[in-house]
């Protein structure tokens, strides 16, 4: 009976060793790299395809820019204005933020 047992062990063993290929680390590392290498240049190719795409898009389009009239609250614009003069008299406002909108958010 364990004659019987070893033969089927040993046959399994032979089943399973002709399903995996035999292939060495090195060639294993080779083909990762390769495989690394093509998803690579793919997502960059499509990256910059689609930056090309959406370039073409803006440039073509008749209203690439928009007008947005300005509206402005009596009561809202003596507070901006009230609050930019003590910033600066206290010499606490950049350049940078001196506008009406940025002073309002």
């Amino acid at each position: 009976m364990s004659v019987d047992l070893e033969e089927v062990l040993a046959q399994e063993n032979e089943r399973g060793r002709s399903l995996e290929p035999e292939t060495s680390e090195d060639e294993w590392r080779k083909s990762r790299a390769r495989s690394l290498r093509r998803k690579a240049m793919t997502a960059s190719t499509r990256l910059s395809y689609s930056l090309r795409k959406r370039n073409t898009r803006v440039a073509d389009s008749e209203f690439a820019s928009i007008f947005i009239e300005d509206v402005r609250d009596a009561n809202e614009e003596k507070a901006v204005n009230s609050f930019r003069q003590v910033l600066l008299t206290r010499d606490l406002l950049p350049d940078s933020h001196d506008d009406y909108h940025t002073m309002l958010r």
